[in-house]
């Protein structure tokens, strides 16, 4: 009998434990026998470690034990402690909503990659970047759930230290017991996959061809998978020798960001690259920064929640690796603000303050809950600062990453494992703390963390090779060059930005290629603007073909016009009913406001809104 046969007991009456018809089989002195497997021997310094619940209850089975012998509890010195268990192998209901809800929260951690990576490009591919981080999710997690989760977390007979066999086409029976935990667990490897090709997406930003990109993020799945089973699967060969990555530094951060300065290389430097002021070019800032307070919420998430629970003794490691995640933030913070102080003259660079504060998140995944509270700033600290060095040394090589995404997740992701040989404090209770780190006398576990850091990066930057290798004699990897210049979201998606250069990409390119698609402002209702220029000033332009014209600070074509014409549109009356545009006083502006003419103040009533007219 365990504890969760107990669970409806009045658990205030340590009498109800004498009732024999409990016992298994009538056999007292088994059942109470507190050197069987089912209840340790385990002192009053353990269950101060427990959850209420369980505290209780171990308590009470103790006391009932103990006066069935006519004896009282009285801990000594050498009451033994309990075995070490790995985090999660013991999992309860408490448990499962605790991982439920960081999952929720990790998986947001693709909005915040979709941000960080589009503010830091040009506003042209802006909405390109969001289509992948979708694409990302989809095809890649349908290849997750037909094989890589199998690859990842399979445990039948054909399953070896280097990959896993078993739950292809994951679909278990909710009916039986122990299914909910496995669906959690596979959406809990579901985010660390979507993050691991999310990260390179970001080094491939601007020049990459959609459609080799929707096939990269078919076959990148497998790429995570192995060193994923190495470090996490039931038999991985870096689990058993004593390798440690509580939250993917290395699994997820390192593998990506290897893989993305593989990515970039063979993509090579966005065209006219070096005329820019900054390699970062930050399009739109405020997205980057909401892109980082959403990852700095995902991250507590992903870390508190790589304890797999919250019961028994897991709630305080849980609990420990949030507040480790948030004093690493403050060194990448401080960092950051120190670097733009003395190299910038006090200028704050956006770009390295979310490059900064990123990557010190990003190294504290690896030893979040087994690292005390001042090493986990010196991690992150140490990492921000890695992370800007290694920005600086890319920006005088030819090498172009538009979000740093070596930097920031490849630099970081190997500090990170190195810091778990460094830091780490053994703990009896739970096998991650199974070894001391170098900084407290051991010396094994960073010889071992070097080792999984070199496989994982080796691996990653060779395998990442050959897949692009392919995929670009199926499909042109980079992008046309016509494309480039116009932007991803003219390109790929038929989406035209107004008043950030390129009409005048396309009026300058129409006089060397032919271009086959219409121009499709985005933003404003080119309907209206057509409405009113014909009703009102009733001079819709003719325009020779392949030519456009602007009106009310829109493009348009001769076929826009001739769409428009095609139509029966409902006249509007010549003059404005009483209380047009929301007040009296305005009925005469319609039949005699030219969209091109200035606005006299006095046409205006006191208090409207003028700005509604521009």
């Amino acid at each position: 009998m365990n504890r969760h046969e107990y669970t409806d007991l009045n658990l205030s009456r340590p009498d109800i434990f004498l009732d024999t018809s409990l016992e298994p089989h009538g056999d007292t002195d088994s059942f109470f026998d507190y050197g069987s497997d089912a209840f340790p021997t385990w002192g009053y310094d353990y269950y101060d470690n427990l959850s209420s619940e369980d505290s209780l209850f171990w308590h009470l089975l103790k006391q009932a034990q103990l006066a069935r012998h006519g004896e009282t509890f009285a801990p000594t010195e050498t009451t033994p402690t309990p075995p070490s268990v790995e985090l999660g192998l013991e999992f309860e209901n408490d448990d499962a909503a605790w991982v439920m809800a960081c999952t929720f929260i990790i998986f947001s951690m693709q909005t915040g990659y979709a941000l960080i990576e589009s503010g830091m490009c040009s506003m042209k591919n802006e909405v390109n970047i969001m289509v992948k981080n979708i694409v990302d999710v989809a095809l890649g997690g349908f290849t997750f759930w037909c094989f890589g989760y199998g690859l990842v977390m399979g445990k039948s007979e054909y399953s070896t230290p280097l990959y896993g066999v078993g739950y292809f086409f994951f679909s278990p029976d909710a009916n039986q017991y122990g299914t909910g935990e496995a669906y959690l667990r596979f959406f809990f490897q579901l985010a660390y996959v979507s993050s691991a090709t999310t990260i390179v997406s970001g080094a491939m930003a601007e020049r990459c061809n959609f459609r080799a990109f929707m096939l990269f993020c078919v076959l990148n799945v497998f790429i995570y998978c192995f060193p994923a089973h190495w470090m996490w699967g039931p038999s991985g060969w870096l689990k058993e020798l004593g390798a440690k990555d509580i939250a993917g530094a290395g699994v997820v951060h390192a593998l990506g960001g290897s893989s993305s300065l593989v990515a970039s290389w063979y993509l090579g430097p966005r065209t006219g690259l070096y005329t820019q002021r900054d390699r970062m070019i930050m399009g739109n800032a405020q997205n980057s920064l909401v892109g980082l307070f959403m990852l700095w919420w995902a991250f507590l998430a992903f870390n508190s929640g790589s304890t797999f629970g919250v019961s028994i003794f897991k709630w305080n490691f849980s609990a420990k690796a949030t507040v480790t995640t948030m004093i690493s933030s403050f060194g990448g913070g401080i960092l950051a603000l120190t670097v733009c102080y003395v190299f910038y003259r006090g200028k704050i660079k956006v770009g390295y303050v979310v490059t900064c504060v990123f990557s010190s998140l990003v190294a504290i995944t690896g030893s979040c809950y087994i690292v005390a509270a001042w090493e986990a700033f010196v991690i992150g600290f140490s990492s921000a600062s890695l992370c800007f060095l290694a920005i600086k040394l890319a920006e005088g090589t030819n090498h172009d990453d538009p979000v740093a995404s070596f930097a920031v997740h490849g630099v970081s992701g190997v500090w990170g494992l190195i810091a778990v040989g460094i830091f780490a404090q053994a703990d009896d209770r739970i096998e991650a703390a199974k070894y001391d780190g170098l900084l407290n006398g051991g010396y094994y576990l960073i010889g071992v963390q070097c080792l999984a850091a070199l496989v994982i990066v080796v691996w990653s930057m060779s395998t990442t090779y050959l897949l692009l290798w392919f995929i670009d004699h199926v499909i042109p990897l980079r992008m046309d060059l016509v494309d480039e210049l116009l932007g991803a979201d003219y390109a790929t998606h038929n989406i035209l930005h107004a008043d950030i250069g390129i009409e005048r990409a396309v009026g300058v390119l129409k006089e060397f290629h032919d271009f086959t698609q219409e121009i499709e402002p985005t933003g404003n209702n080119l309907g209206h603007s057509l409405y009113l220029e014909a009703n009102y000033q009733q001079k819709l332009p003719a325009l020779p073909r392949g030519k456009s014209a602007k009106i009310f600070g829109q493009i348009i074509t001769q076929a826009d016009v001739d769409k428009y014409n095609q139509r029966d549109h409902r006249q509007p009356p010549r003059r404005a009913q009483s209380g047009a545009f929301g007040r009296r006083g305005h009925s005469q502006l319609l039949t005699t406001w030219h969209p091109f003419d200035p606005i006299e103040e006095h046409q205006l009533e006191r208090g409207s809104n003028h700005s509604s007219l521009d």
